[in-house]
């Protein structure tokens, strides 16, 4: 997985805006999987209370990620993991 790119989707996800919201929502960690991007987001240790940010270029198998994934964005879809609900949020417009 990782041989497609979606630059204009990981430069949303990257923005101050996005990762604030996440955090205000809970979440504490924020892992991006690039393909081709040009975009490289930036990372972040969390250490100040912020979310911690990481990414990774290519994975064999993203299994694992999507398992322990409370939240899932993608080029189509957003879908969110909660205690008896599955919420599902189409996103458009990233140019």
């Amino acid at each position: 997985m990782g041989t497609t790119c979606f630059d204009a989707l990981v430069k949303a996800v990257d923005t101050w805006e996005v990762k604030q919201e996440l955090s205000n929502r809970g979440y504490t960690d924020l892992v991006i999987q690039m393909g081709c991007e040009s975009y490289t987001p930036t990372k972040s240790g969390g250490e100040d209370g912020s979310l911690a940010v990481d990414f990774f270029t290519f994975s064999s198998s993203i299994a694992d990620y999507l398992r322990s994934a409370s939240l899932l964005i993608s080029h189509t879809v957003v879908i969110g993991k909660s205690p008896g609900m599955l919420e599902c949020y189409y996103w458009t417009g990233f140019a």
